[in-house]
């Protein structure tokens, strides 16, 4: 049973109309009576319409939630406004919806509200299958010095794993909390990101974590940085840890992109990583600093099989080559970046090179630092969706 409050009639009458498509529709226009009827054991879900004035609608939620903790309350925002959506998520809700929104996106918030209210009721039902099998891996790509490329494989190689395994199937985080770039290279206009997600990782599921990502037009999803920097020093380590595991609930990969420090963060982020991606770029600073990650990384116990590097403007006649980087540093160098006019045509088109520029030398590149398991799809192969099975 859904449970459906507004003042307007007509608004409420169009969510009615497509609700009754999931289940039994109640309405009424007085939160209060709604709040009351909320409490019938048979219904999963209240829905509050944006008519009603927000700060009563969320302190309904709050109060029904503490009595029924399995009930999954969505509210609609009459505008988008993040504190009022920190407010609503505090109080206890699944969802927020900005008003106005279309019946695809009101039907697919009700469904995962359903979903997780029916898991709250029979704690058995949450062993079903996901969708996702096993727990997804997380690959970090790190540098510790600014500028090396980082975000360029960061925001290819998800989408390189996505024209194997589906789209739908990965995840991008920016961690660089302070400056994060990944929203502005992809062209996105996130609502609400990482900085929402933080603030109540304890009220969090893998279901509310997908509230807060931002999707972009092929599928791939996206955990967007602050856009002031000032927030950075808010979202501690703990959420980061919290929202990369429910993160990997749902996607079979997530690719992490750090910022250029060993931050309490990006050490938080290093534990639950499987697999990291080490960049540097051919000059003596940015070296020296590669030496100091894997010496930094072999101090916190991480195994050296599970880092990968690569070497951006590998290409540049600077007096160095790769080999005296690997004998130097003892490393393999598994993945050699060119450097190209295709990166920052692709960074100003905010298309990644993977979707607009598949046959790029730089992208073939960063194909050679795709996970084992995931099978290369040539350009011309790229609008055949392969599936993908992990073993």
């Amino acid at each position: 049973m859904i449970v459906v409050v507004d003042l307007d009639d007509n608004f409420r009458s169009w969510a009615v109309e497509q609700l009754t498509q999931l289940d039994d529709v109640m309405e009424f226009q007085a939160l209060d009576d709604g709040l009351s009827a909320a409490l019938a054991p048979d219904v999963t879900v209240l829905l509050i319409g944006p008519n009603q004035p927000t700060p009563a609608s969320v302190a309904g939620v709050e109060q029904l939630v503490d009595q029924r903790p399995a009930l999954s309350a969505v509210l609609v925002l009459a505008e988008s406004d993040p504190q009022l959506l920190r407010s609503a998520i505090h109080a206890g809700a699944r969802d927020v919806l900005t008003y106005p929104f279309d019946s695809a996106e009101l039907l697919s918030s009700i469904e995962r509200a359903e979903s997780l209210a029916r898991k709250q009721r029979n704690p058995a039902s949450s062993a079903v299958d996901t969708g996702v099998g096993e727990p997804g891996k997380v690959i970090t790509v790190f540098s510790t010095k600014g500028g090396s490329g980082k975000s360029l494989i960061a925001t290819n190689l998800p989408f390189l794993i996505g024209q194997s395994i589906g789209f739908d199937r990965v995840a991008i985080f920016d961690l660089d909390l302070q400056s994060g770039d990944v929203s502005i290279i992809l062209g996105l206009d996130p609502k609400h990101g990482i900085l929402e997600a933080a603030e109540s990782p304890d009220r969090l599921d893998a279901e509310a974590v997908k509230a807060y990502l931002t999707q972009h037009s092929s599928g791939l999803s996206v955990l967007t940085a602050p856009v002031d920097p000032s927030h950075a020093e808010t979202i501690g380590p703990a959420a980061i840890t919290t929202i990369l595991h429910l993160l990997r609930q749902s996607f079979d990969y997530v690719v992490v992109d750090a910022p250029a420090q060993f931050s309490e963060q990006v050490l938080a982020a290093f534990d639950v990583t499987d697999e990291f991606i080490l960049i540097a770029s051919l000059d003596v600073p940015s070296l020296k600093s590669l030496r100091v990650a894997l010496n930094t990384m072999k101090q916190l116990g991480i195994d050296r099989n599970r880092i990968k590097v690569a070497i951006n403007r590998a290409n540049s006649k600077v007096g160095l080559t790769l080999a005296d980087v690997e004998k130097s540093l003892d490393v393999k160098i598994i993945a050699a970046i060119p450097s190209s006019r295709d990166v920052p045509l692709s960074y100003n088109s905010a298309e990644p090179l993977a979707l607009g520029t598949p046959g790029s030398d730089v992208l073939a590149a960063i194909a050679k630092l795709l996970p084992a398991d995931v099978v290369v799809v040539e350009a011309s192969d790229k609008n055949r969706r392969r599936r993908f099975a992990r073993g």
